[in-house]
């Protein structure tokens, strides 16, 4: 489900698919400039507003650059935030040029990237907490985390709202090893 709680005539939705449409491609906002961006749009009341709680995790902040021909009249940043208290994607539109929040989406159940922080989490995690994880690397096997985001969107689902990591373990030989790891709940999914 996806809620608008502030949006200028859907400006941002409009930006967006333009870009997308016409084949422009996201390219990661880099310090200082990260820095820049996020300061002042965290500042906004808009921003403020679907900020809330005790954990927000930045998972990327991307910039689409001006295309006129393409709809797209100057550039666009847009960051995307996840809300550990109840599980939502927050999708914020921006337009650097005069520091103006175009639009925040709050996102239920969207597949949200996993920010360096959590991957790392994922990581300490299964090792902490799965045996079968703990005798693979023992043994000289390799750890890595799947960063594609793994999404419960059924409601009647215990798992729904949680933010799920996949862990894989790849021992010296045989099949690799999947963990599920919820971050929000630092433990690990079983069957």
């Amino acid at each position: 489900m996806i809620r608008a709680r502030f949006c200028r005539s859907s400006l941002g939705a409009l930006l967006l698919a333009a870009a997308v449409a016409h084949g422009q491609h996201a390219e990661p906002v880099q310090p200082p400039a990260r820095e820049t961006i996020l300061g002042w749009m965290q500042k906004s009341p808009e921003f403020a507003r679907e900020a809330t709680g005790k954990k927000l995790v930045l998972c990327s902040v991307v910039r689409y650059a001006a295309d006129p021909a393409a709809g797209l009249p100057q550039d666009i940043v847009e960051a995307v935030h996840y809300r550990y208290d109840d599980g939502v994607t927050l999708r914020t539109v921006c337009t650097p040029a005069d520091r103006k929040v175009v639009e925040v989406e709050a996102l239920t159940a969207y597949p949200t990237p996993l920010a360096p922080e959590e991957i790392e989490a994922a990581r300490a995690l299964a090792r902490e907490k799965d045996a079968v994880l703990q005798k693979i690397l023992a043994e000289g096997g390799t750890l890595a985390v799947e960063t594609v985001a793994l999404v419960m969107a059924e409601r009647s689902n215990k798992l729904f709202g949680k933010r799920l990591a996949v862990v894989i373990a790849r021992p010296k030989t045989g099949a690799p090893v999947w963990v599920t790891v919820n971050l929000t709940d630092r433990t690990i999914v079983r069957g």
